[in-house]
């Protein structure tokens, strides 16, 4: 059996949690304009490039390419499952979820697994918006959205991105992020994309977790 987290609890606790308020409790910000930067907490760096949107409530390096919303980056600063996230952030805003989960317990291979997917799609849907809304690249996409009658607010509400066809400068930011190369093969991420355009849109839907014995 499994605990079901719904759609609608994941969006209400990313809705009301400020992910300015949880970034800051790890890295110190400073805003420069609408957004806030810091030094990266992922890799070493010199010169702050971590940027932190509070309208669109993402966060991005723009050295080290990583990026996402809320649960993604405490995903990665904490080292923790997409469950254990969601969790998380409600105990951080003391939203309830009534979720039994026992952090203790190990985890299966299959659902350490489900889990690893799940970030490396996280990760790259964010990079994808990336590329649509702030590169050269990107611009002939963005464009014909906005011909199409899709607003610039209409494209980060739904995180909207652009796949490039060559997928180099994914498959590197990806595996700056540790992910190992024979995971990346089981994402369907990296195969053959024919056409002109590939528009990327996030699927969000209910998460499960095992339930505890």
């Amino acid at each position: 059996m499994a605990t079901r987290i719904p759609e609608e609890t994941i969006n209400k606790i990313r809705l009301e949690t400020n992910i300015v308020d949880v970034v800051s409790q790890y890295v110190q910000l400073k805003k420069r304009g609408k957004n806030y930067f810091g030094f990266c907490p992922f890799h070493d760096e010199r010169t702050p490039s971590f940027s932190v949107t509070d309208e669109k409530q993402i966060f991005h390096c723009f050295s080290c390419g990583r990026g996402g919303n809320l649960f993604t980056f405490l995903m990665e600063v904490e080292g923790i499952n997409f469950v254990e996230s969601v969790k998380k952030a409600a105990e951080m805003n003391d939203i309830h979820l009534d979720i039994d989960l026992d952090t203790n317990k190990p985890q299966s291979e299959l659902q350490d697994k489900k889990n690893k997917l799940i970030a490396i799609h996280n990760a790259t849907a964010a990079f994808y918006h990336q590329v649509l809304m702030n590169t050269v690249t990107g611009e002939p996409a963005l464009a014909y959205l906005k011909e199409r009658g899709f607003t610039t607010e209409l494209l980060q509400e739904f995180q909207i991105g652009f796949s490039p066809p060559d997928k180099t400068a994914t498959q590197k930011i990806l595996e700056n992020q540790n992910f190992a190369a024979s995971l990346l093969k089981e994402t369907g991420i990296f195969f053959r994309q024919i056409g002109f355009f590939r528009i990327i849109r996030p699927i969000c839907r209910a998460y499960y977790v095992p339930a505890s014995q």
